[in-house]
């Protein structure tokens, strides 16, 4: 991926993302089949590392296109649960970068404001600043949503951060209450070695 601005990208005539590179489901799914075969089991860390830089970099399309990349990944693991229930998924983020957030914007719009004229925070469509909004697929009913990005920092920030499970004993790991972040590493090791941690 190119982790640019779209005002950059752009300029260089590039696009978010290398249509010859594999996307991370299909590597995914590469590594899934053989690792799948070792009668030992496995553990498998894979990172759409674009849901970060595209984020950090104000690049609210390639933003969309990580996480969008990243959901397509996690189906072929849900897929892989459902043949192989023994497997634990741990789904995890570091950061909340650059903070985006949903703003609604006109549908008939054609250009959005550059900053949001309250906060001040840099807002993005589907161009980068100054751009049209994004527009949603039809709903159920058959409405499209205008929306654009607004960015609520420069940097990564805590807000947002959060962990998943599905699988092998995901309803013990992951009570309602929620969890710490420290309380993956035991996770794993009680997945790997049959051995619960202490506090």
């Amino acid at each position: 991926y190119h982790d640019l601005s779209e005002e950059e990208l752009a300029e260089l005539g590039l696009d978010n993302y290398l249509d010859s590179a594999p996307s991370v489901a299909e590597m995914t799914e590469f590594a899934l089949r053989r690792l799948q075969k070792n009668p030992n089991g496995f553990l498998l860390v894979i990172e759409e590392e674009g849901t970060d830089n595209m984020c950090n970099r104000r690049n609210a399309s390639g933003c969309l296109e990580a996480m969008k990349r990243a959901d397509d990944a996690i189906g072929v693991i849900q897929a892989h649960l459902e043949r192989s229930p023994s497997t634990f998924m741990v789904m995890a983020s570091d950061s909340n970068a650059n903070g985006p957030q949903v703003l609604h914007a006109p549908i008939t719009l054609d250009e959005l404001a550059a900053s949001d004229a309250f906060t001040g925070s840099a807002i993005d469509g589907i161009s980068g600043t100054g751009s049209a909004p994004f527009v949603a697929e039809p709903d159920a009913q058959g409405n499209r949503y205008a929306f654009a990005i607004g960015w609520a920092s420069g940097f990564d920030v805590g807000s947002g951060v959060i962990a998943r499970g599905a699988g092998l004993d995901a309803e013990q790991h992951f009570p309602p209450t929620g969890i710490d972040n420290t309380d993956i590493y035991r996770m794993l090791y009680y997945t790997l070695f049959g051995v619960e941690l202490g506090d």
